[in-house]
């Protein structure tokens, strides 16, 4: 008898570990390529050139996960353990970074201003060019999620109507050139409220049936073409719009790939190798993010281009292992109720 071929979200959602660390490496070398400038063409630039996705891989997933805790917890311990598992990585990575960058031109009342703006988080909404603004974001999302998360119980279609009109307004506030430097966040609202309208259908178990997967495939080879065959001819907000309809077939396009060379060696190291990131992503993306831009400050980019790969990367894995064990070691002293 054969086995049982349904690709369930179950299937999906349990890939969830590896899609964290496939979507971190992606975007580390993603700002790499941005701060180097190589590749400069073929497949390979615009592989890394699409790294912006993986920051909406982390929203759908994260906004479906959190569909979890909000249910097992109060909303006292909602908020307290997501804030705790974001924010104890961020001060102990970003602080001492802050305080490098706030103060090397001189400690002044202006520089300790923008140091507790900065270490709060608070500067991303105020202005542009804030290095670790995932935080940002994603602390606004922990913020909102149970009013969002109730919304969606009480009516789904009013959380559809809400993405209608934040699209809309992003829209409006871009075009007329009203809070630009912070479109890199907005525009990632759909791919969050996509995650919360979705959480049922996770919970649910749901099949993935051939069409879908079919229109999956379909749907990311004509966002891929109209992405490299007219690039930069609209703002990149609506580039990120983009980046949102195609998370969700790359996500299920896959880990349906992995699901069907699961009896294969190279699967087993794949799930494996991304997986060991997706226990550190955090820190990976605040460390890369903190050297890169200590790099561009003392001007040291005179070596050959590719060397950066060969060694950032490497070193950004190590110092993420050390404060990930630092933060770990922290978090585990905060009392708090473990959830999904």
């Amino acid at each position: 008898m054969s086995e049982n071929v349904k690709f369930t979200w179950k299937d999906v959602m349990k890939y969830r570990e590896f899609l964290f660390g496939l979507a971190a490496v992606w975007i580390v070398f993603f700002h790499i390529r941005a701060m180097v400038g190589v590749p400069r063409e073929g497949a390979l630039r615009g592989f890394l050139s699409l790294g912006n996705i993986g920051v909406d891989i982390f929203m759908f997933l994260s906004a479906v996960g959190l569909s979890y805790s909000i249910e097992k917890n109060s909303l006292k311990d909602f908020y307290k353990n997501r804030i705790i598992r974001l924010w104890v990585p961020f001060l102990i990575i970003c602080v001492p970074y802050y305080m490098w960058r706030d103060s090397v031109t001189g400690i002044t009342l202006e520089r300790i201003h923008c140091f507790i703006l900065d270490t709060t988080a608070i500067n991303f909404w105020i202005k542009a060019k804030v290095p670790f603004w995932y935080v940002s974001l994603a602390t606004a999302m922990y913020v909102f999620y149970p009013l969002l998360y109730k919304i969606y119980r009480r009516e789904r279609r009013y959380l559809i109507l809400l993405g209608i009109v934040c699209v809309a307004l992003e829209i409006f506030l871009v075009e007329k050139g009203i809070y630009t430097y912070s479109e890199k966040a907005l525009s990632r609202i759909p791919i969050i409220l996509t995650g919360i309208y979705m959480s049922d259908t996770v919970k649910e178990n749901r099949e993935i049936k051939g069409w879908q997967i079919l229109l999956s495939l379909i749907v990311l080879i004509g966002m891929l073409w109209w992405q490299s065959s007219f690039p930069h001819t609209l703002n990149i907000m609506y580039d990120r719009f983009v980046y949102a309809v195609i998370t969700i077939p790359m996500i299920i396009l896959i880990t349906w790939v992995m699901e069907k060379i699961k009896r294969f060696k190279i699967q087993t190291g794949m799930y494996k190798f991304f997986c060991f990131f997706g226990g550190f992503s955090l820190e990976l993306y605040l460390v890369h993010n903190a050297i890169t831009r200590i790099l561009k400050y003392y001007d040291l980019l005179y070596y050959p281009p590719y060397t950066y790969y060969l060694w950032i990367f490497p070193v950004s894995i190590v110092l993420a292992i050390i404060f990930n064990k630092i933060a770990g070691k922290i978090v585990n002293t905060i009392p708090q109720k473990h959830s999904r």
